[in-house]
């Protein structure tokens, strides 16, 4: 009898411990952050060591979503949206359902959907205007379960009756943490699409848009100022953004191939060790002042004082005069 060898043996199911397989856009992912790396001209052995490291460290377990209470069928969905985090599913079929944040957008700007900018209550199931009939638009593999579950779960929807309504023009994923794992794997599978796009087509038209406005300086009391100010000016700019996508999708022609667009905003803060310059320079000068106070040709505070001012009023003399004043941070 031939004796089976560990190639004919049949491969066995990769259990929670040992991670799922990856799948396209995770090889898609890495392949364009290695690529970052290495343009830069970093060690690749270096690097994957220290992916291997960073893959295999321990994280804590996400916990499931709270339950919400709502009529039969949505309780059906949010028991399936509950078992997002324990089942075993492929990473393209968690990732799929942040599209469904797409009925939204259809729900506040398609004319069936919405009355005067004022999204319609709309029943779950049934012809159009309905929820079942958003969900068609995506096509076969998305389903209302799915739907239902990912709208509840992120408190887009809410219950009026037996209809439902948008509660907000944004999805959100803090409350259900396997979702939100997966949005910004997604966010930044896209990102390095965009920097592995350009860095191969440098120099020509075919470039997509790729613009930071970064500051060094900015003082640690006001970055929740800067946060805020960001978000008012950013919403509505996206939400235009979103608006001209929609049109357009509709001037799509009859079976005209079409790809998937994203257009991303955010906000970083911050770098390795978060060590600021400002700081450092501030503890320098600080070791040089007391090293000149030290020294044998110190001056005394007083006499240092009074340098200082004589200096600055001479300044001030020979300055022209500018009756605007100086703009002061707020």
């Amino acid at each position: 009898m031939k004796r089976r060898t560990q190639r004919d043996r049949p491969s066995r199911v990769r259990t929670s411990d040992q991670g799922r397989h990856l799948d396209p856009l995770a090889k898609e992912l890495i392949d364009n952050f290695a690529g970052v790396l290495a343009r830069c001209g970093y060690s690749a052995h270096d690097a994957a060591t220290r992916l291997s490291r960073t893959a295999t460290r321990p994280r804590p377990l996400s916990s499931p979503p709270a339950p919400v209470r709502h009529d039969t069928l949505t309780a059906r969905s949010i028991s399936r949206s509950q078992r997002i985090s324990s089942a075993p599913q492929k990473g393209s079929d968690i990732i799929a359902h942040d599209v469904f944040s797409q009925l939204l957008t259809w729900w506040w700007s398609d004319p069936q959907y919405c009355l005067k900018g004022v999204p319609r209550a709309l029943p779950s199931q049934g012809s159009a205007p309905s929820i079942a009939a958003l969900v068609r638009r995506l096509g076969k593999p998305y389903t209302l379960q799915a739907a239902m579950a990912y709208l509840l779960t992120t408190h887009s929807i809410g219950p009026a009756g037996k209809f439902y309504v948008p509660l907000t023009r944004w999805v959100t994923h803090q409350e259900n943490p396997e979702l939100q794992h997966w949005h910004h794997f997604r966010a930044l599978a896209g990102l390095l699409r965009t920097l592995s796009h350009n860095a191969e087509l440098r120099g020509s038209h075919s470039v997509w848009f790729e613009y930071i406005a970064d500051n060094l300086r900015i003082p640690a009391s006001k970055a929740a100022d800067v946060r805020e100010r960001f978000r008012e000016s950013a919403a509505p700019f996206l939400l235009a953004q979103d608006e001209t996508l929609v049109r357009y999708e509709r001037s799509r022609k009859r079976g005209e191939r079409t790809i998937p667009m994203m257009i991303g905003v955010w906000v970083s803060e911050g770098g390795p060790g978060d060590k600021s310059p400002g700081r450092k320079r501030k503890e320098a000068k600080g070791v040089r002042r007391q090293q000149r106070d030290t020294g044998p040709l110190k001056l005394s505070r007083a006499r240092r004082h009074a340098k200082a001012k004589r200096t600055a009023a001479a300044l001030s003399a020979a300055a022209p005069h500018d009756s605007r004043g100086v703009l002061s941070p707020e």
